[in-house]
């Protein structure tokens, strides 16, 4: 029977702990004792001014794709389409005779 007090006192006393634990840890990381670091612009590279280059020219390349692309469905439909009519006019003169 005495250890069940001694349990809950030891329990009362870990509770206590971590909650003092906490505490301690939340100022830790809400207090900045570091300087702030000083930021600067960053100078200008020539791989920032390729790739400024490089940019437009890959955009233009990618309109260019997708309408070639568009044209080139837009043909391969058209060519279906005229299969389809072609073989509905082969039925229908197969159906009259």
């Amino acid at each position: 029977m005495s250890s069940r007090p001694k349990r809950a006192s030891q329990n009362k006393k870990l509770e206590v702990n971590e909650q003092i634990g906490r505490q301690r840890l939340a100022k830790k990381l809400t207090v900045i004792d570091r300087p702030k670091p000083k930021i600067y612009p960053v100078a200008q590279s020539s791989i920032l001014s390729r790739v400024r280059t490089f940019m437009p020219a890959m955009q233009k390349a990618q309109v260019d794709l997708y309408k070639k692309m568009k044209a080139e469905v837009s043909y391969e439909l058209l060519k279906i389409l005229r299969y389809f009519n072609i073989l509905k006019m082969i039925n229908i003169r197969a159906k009259k005779v």
